[in-house]
């Protein structure tokens, strides 16, 4: 994964759009963001891939590999927000798409037991709380560029 610097026009563009939704945000998640980080463009290309992770904390396991727990590592994370600028596609047709990549929320599931999984379309953006509960990873890309934004807040709860 390529970490790239947002240039000034964009970076105010968007937080400017984010901006627009901030209040409806607050609200959703019954919160008030106090601060964000700057925003991280992170590109992918074929074969890369981000390991399973949480946004605010580290999963702490045995030798045999079995979770037993998590120790909060970046407490100021309370929320994350993923702005995805190329869109999922299961056969890549030009350069605003890309297969695999899917984002992976590993102890999330639907109501039928099926682990939530991702295929955003550009334009869309995800947002969750950056605690434990919302493990997740990105799958590898097999097919043309995964290029996303991504930022984490700040709040009082």
């Amino acid at each position: 994964t390529d970490i790239y610097t947002l240039e000034n026009p964009q970076r105010s563009l968007y937080n400017s759009r984010f901006d627009e939704f901030r209040e409806e945000i607050e609200k959703f998640f019954s919160i008030s963001l106090t601060g964000s980080t700057d925003v991280q463009v992170l590109g992918y290309e074929i074969g890369d891939f981000y390991l399973k992770h949480s946004d605010d904390s580290s999963e702490l396991r045995t030798k045999n590999g079995e979770t037993i727990g998590f120790k909060c590592v970046a407490p100021a994370r309370k929320l994350t927000t993923v702005l995805f600028v190329t869109s999922h596609a299961n056969e890549v047709v030009d350069k605003g798409c890309f297969s695999g990549g899917e984002l992976v929320f590993n102890y999330l599931m639907d109501e039928q037991g099926h682990t939530i999984i991702l295929r955003p379309e550009a334009g869309d953006m995800v947002l969750f709380l950056s605690n434990h509960y919302f493990y997740h990873e990105v799958l590898p890309v097999t097919a043309g560029f995964r290029l996303s934004l991504a930022q984490w807040h700040n709040a009082l709860l």
